[in-house]
């Protein structure tokens, strides 16, 4: 499963590693595989894959958007 996943966010180009370990020091420290603990635990964390995809705001956005569809669909 991991392969399948990693293999799609590579090929996406969405994760940049290099990004990753510059701004979240803690996993760089660790040594542990940037790709996989996003995988496994960034993205709950709200951590970003890039530069320029902010994960709270997305969110946050996505959250709002299924309310209103839920709204929309009662009512």
């Amino acid at each position: 499963m991991y392969e399948t996943i990693s293999s799609i966010i590579i090929e996406s180009g969405v994760f940049d590693k290099d990004y990753y370990l510059e701004k979240y020091e803690d996993i760089k420290r660790r040594n542990n595989d940037a790709l996989r603990h996003y995988i496994r635990h960034g993205y709950k964390e709200d951590r970003n894959p890039n530069a320029f995809f902010d994960s709270k705001l997305y969110r946050k956005n996505t959250l709002m958007m299924i309310k209103k569809l839920i709204l929309f669909i009662i009512t």
